[in-house]
C-alpha cells in the first residue's frame, strides 16, 4: 500500500521539467509581472512613440500626436480617438501657410483613419492660404475653420465626386470664412 503513493504520478516530491513553450505569467520575476505593475501603474496613462519613414508618432492619455520629422508633405497635428481606429484632427502642431492631413495614421500595429475636423481645429491660424484634406472625413464641427482668415484653397484628395460635394457642404457650413475658398477634388 505503500508503494502507490510514489506511483500515483502527482507531483509531490517530483520537479516537472520546465516547458519551453511556457509563458511567464507566473513568474513574479518576469516580464509580466513588470508589464502588470506598469499597467496599475500608468493605467490608461500609458504612452507609446514610433518614428519611421519620416514621421514620428506619439499615443499618450488618448491623443495621438504626429509629427514630420522629414516627409515634408505631412503635417504636424494632434489628434484624439474618438471611436476605435477613428481620429478627430484637433490642431496642426505649426501654423504654415500649407497643411496636409492624411487620411491614415499607422502605429505599433494599429491603423487609425482621419474621419473629422474638430471644434476651432484651425483657430488662429493666419498663416495657412492652403489645406489639403483626406476623403475619410465624415464630420467638420463647428467653427473648425474659424480664425484662418488667409484660407484660399481647400483641397479633398480622394473619394469620389458625391463625396467631395458632402465634404464641401460641411466645411461651408462649419466655418463663415470657408464660403469663399476654392475647393479642389483631387484623385
Amino acid at each position: 500500500s505503500g508503494s502507490s503513493d510514489s506511483s500515483s504520478g502527482g507531483s509531490s516530491g517530483n520537479n516537472p521539467q520546465p516547458n519551453p513553450n511556457q509563458g511567464y505569467s507566473d513568474n513574479p520575476e518576469g516580464s509580466s509581472e513588470a508589464n502588470r505593475a506598469a499597467r496599475k501603474q500608468g493605467g490608461n496613462k500609458s504612452s507609446i512613440s514610433l518614428s519611421a519613414g519620416g514621421v514620428s508618432i506619439s499615443i499618450s492619455n488618448g491623443k495621438v500626436t504626429v509629427k514630420a520629422t522629414s516627409d515634408a508633405s505631412i503635417s504636424s497635428a494632434t489628434y484624439t480617438e474618438y471611436e476605435d481606429g477613428k481620429l478627430t484632427l484637433d490642431k496642426p502642431a505649426k501654423k504654415s501657410k500649407s497643411i496636409y492631413i492624411p487620411s491614415k495614421i499607422s502605429t505599433n500595429g494599429k491603423t487609425y483613419k482621419v474621419t473629422r475636423i474638430g471644434n476651432n481645429a484651425f483657430r488662429k491660424n493666419k498663416k495657412t492660404t492652403k489645406i489639403t484634406l483626406p476623403s475619410t472625413i465624415k464630420k467638420v464641427d463647428s467653427g473648425a475653420f474659424s480664425g484662418a482668415s488667409k484660407l484660399k484653397t481647400i483641397t479633398i484628395k480622394g473619394g469620389s465626386k458625391k463625396n467631395f460635394k458632402k465634404i464641401v457642404k460641411m466645411i461651408k457650413a462649419s466655418s463663415s470664412n470657408t464660403r469663399k475658398c476654392k475647393f479642389v477634388h483631387v484623385k
